[in-house]
């Protein structure tokens, strides 16, 4: 039954599955993963058919991860506000895995030197690190020409970048960054924002403000939210404070990509040199859960603060998209077209989440089903 769910998954994103399939198995018996059987973590959430969706929609395919640190089963902090309260969503990139991303992520751990696949496979062990390490590998991919590639070692004047690679005869220094707290920015409505000095911070400390060899330095961020305008100006505002970091590319886990720069040469040349993405590639189905009373009472919170003040509301950041090719249909369910309740909880905190249909979890008076409803964008 497991076997068939990933076969299932795999011949949705591969134009040869059963090649995928035998390739993860060989990948597997090379790697140590957080639990001790893949198949056995897998589950299936089904979206039943409704109205705005006659054939609902396609099922998300996940894997479990224990102990990763997030999840509904944290306790929420006292304080609503208190920035703690990320961690007890429930999704994608928190305590839930895609398998096709770890295909193509242990696809990736095969192209770089033994040597420099020892840190990367002791974290892919680790629970709380192993969907972080997931999503800095696929950094690995998604290049033309690439070549050179490598664990980026310590920069002269700074700290330990994740990788080195060339493109297309150009080098790029790439620090990756994974973002899953940033699923707030889908459930709070707007409301929230990152701290100042937040988005970059760490990821400044490993450039030196000289560039090595005439390469870039360039921030990978993968995050659950898309990009909106405000977004892009809190990098562009941290990039004015940042002078070395060259550009920074964010990928939604949507597949939507952008390239964020103040300069127009740094913008055009990574333009250049990233390759087409494919709808196919990854899932788009991908989901969040939050817990909506406890969302509520945060944004009724921010919403009676004052303004925080902005001394440069607007920065002088060039954003431009990647440019996606649509090679597969995609479903997009109306907003609100799901919610999803806890029908259990395993002994390590696992929730088992059934999708409840629009029609069903509103009544005639537009009352919630039950006050233990859980979102999903």
């Amino acid at each position: 039954m497991e076997t068939d769910l990933l076969v299932r998954l795999l011949c949705r994103h591969y134009d040869d599955p059963v090649a995928a399939f035998q390739r993860l198995e060989r990948n597997l018996t090379n790697v140590e993963l957080p639990f001790d059987d893949l198949y056995r973590q897998l589950r299936e959430l089904e979206f039943p058919a409704q109205s705005c969706l006659p054939n609902g929609m396609p099922s998300f395919i996940y894997y479990f991860v224990p102990n990763s640190g997030w999840g509904s089963h944290n306790a929420p902090p006292k304080d609503p506000l208190d920035s703690t309260f990320v961690g007890t969503g429930d999704g994608i990139g928190m305590n839930m895995g895609c398998p096709v991303r770890l295909a193509r992520a242990l696809d990736a751990l095969n192209g770089l030197k033994p040597e420099d696949q020892v840190v990367v496979k002791k974290e892919l062990k680790a629970p709380n690190k192993h969907l972080a390490i997931v999503e800095e590998l696929l950094w690995l991919n998604g290049w033309k020409a690439r070549s050179d590639l490598q664990r980026g070692g310590r920069l002269v004047g700074g700290s330990n970048v994740d990788w080195f690679l060339t493109a297309h005869d150009f080098p790029l220094y790439l620090e990756s960054k994974f973002r899953p707290s940033d699923w707030a920015r889908l459930s709070d409505l707007g409301t929230y924002e990152s701290v100042d000095g937040g988005l970059l911070k760490n990821a400044a400390k490993k450039f030196p403000m000289i560039p090595r060899d005439g390469a870039l330095h360039i921030v990978g961020i993968t995050g659950p939210a898309s990009l909106t305008e405000e977004f892009v100006h809190e990098f562009g505002r941290e990039l004015e404070t940042y002078p070395q970091i060259h550009g920074i590319i964010y990928r939604a886990m949507t597949q939507m990509a952008h390239v964020i720069s103040l300069h127009a040469g740094v913008v055009e040349r990574l333009l250049q040199v990233i390759a087409q993405p494919l709808v196919r590639d990854f899932p788009t189905n991908y989901i969040v859960n939050w817990q909506i009373e406890q969302r509520d009472e945060r944004v009724k919170q921010r919403e009676a603060l004052p303004p925080r003040p902005r001394p440069n509301t607007v920065s002088k950041v060039i954003c431009r998209g990647v440019q996606l090719r649509f090679d597969a249909r995609v479903v997009v369910a109306p907003e609100g077209a799901y919610h999803a309740n806890i029908e259990s909880r395993s002994d390590d905190g696992e929730p088992k989440f059934i999708a409840i249909p629009k029609e069903i979890w509103v009544k005639d008076d537009g009352k919630r089903l039950t006050p233990t409803s859980l979102a999903n964008p």
